[in-house]
């Protein structure tokens, strides 16, 4: 079975409506020197986009779009504030009978009166069920199938999304909405951008991630980064 890691790592000048994507380098040197660690220990294949050549109009968060054009069985799409920690165990093997996983946008469980109106929102924008749990496109593993029974319809959806601040997360909620709001929802051990992980660290949400502390983090979680010109042994 083929599998992949798929990261985005494209730098731009301007990121004038886009200020929460503006990359903090340190956190994205760890979560590609994690994600490589992890993908050379289950012998899995690491790939990092670096230009918008396939979506040449759009932001660098819609190139992970391009995981459409690629040939893998299983696709694991991990954002650049996302790291794989050292305790995290295979979600290739784990989720492997699952067409699509992500991990929960809120805790839904919560029903807080904020939490019941973005849920009510969000329904509304997708045309989804009022039980419909949405996710965060931040860290996803999706089988080939999934790609195969959506690769004529996300086209359709790629402008939909932009005044609604979903953007490709937009997209990929309602490729989901419209085979029928089913997906294998993951907790937030697995990477939620509003707390603490426990496999994955995502540290999406703009406070966690611009306060970031490299040396704060990597004793935290036991991380060893190595010296600058080391990273030239995973190429």
């Amino acid at each position: 079975m083929k599998r992949l890691i798929l990261q985005v790592d494209i730098k731009i000048d301007d990121h004038t409506g886009y200020k929460r994507y503006e990359p903090v380098e340190e956190l994205y040197k760890i979560s590609e020197h994690q994600a490589r660690l992890f993908a050379d220990k289950w012998k899995i294949d690491y790939f990092k986009i670096t230009d918008c050549n396939f979506l040449p109009n759009k932001h660098p968060i819609y190139q992970r779009l391009k995981m459409y054009e690629l040939d893998y069985d299983q696709i694991l799409y991990l954002d650049m504030d996302a790291v794989i920690l050292p305790v995290c165990p295979n979600p290739f093997e784990l989720f492997v009978d699952h067409m699509f996983s992500a991990v929960r946008n809120h805790d839904w469980d919560k029903k807080t009166d904020k939490i019941k109106k973005y849920q009510e929102e969000m329904c509304e924008v997708y045309g989804a069920k009022e039980d419909y749990r949405g996710f965060c496109s931040g860290v996803m593993l999706i089988r080939r199938d999934f790609l195969d029974l959506t690769r004529d319809k996300w086209q359709q959806y790629i402008n939909k999304f932009e005044t609604k601040g979903e953007r490709d997360q937009g997209v990929y909620n309602q490729l989901i909405v419209d085979l029928g709001g089913k997906y294998n929802e993951l907790d937030e051990k697995w990477g939620a951008w509003y707390r603490t992980g426990t496999y994955i660290e995502h540290l999406g949400g703009p406070f966690r991630k611009f306060n970031f502390d490299e040396d704060k983090f990597t004793r935290k979680h036991n991380i060893s980064m190595p010296k600058e010109n080391s990273l030239l042994n995973f190429f």
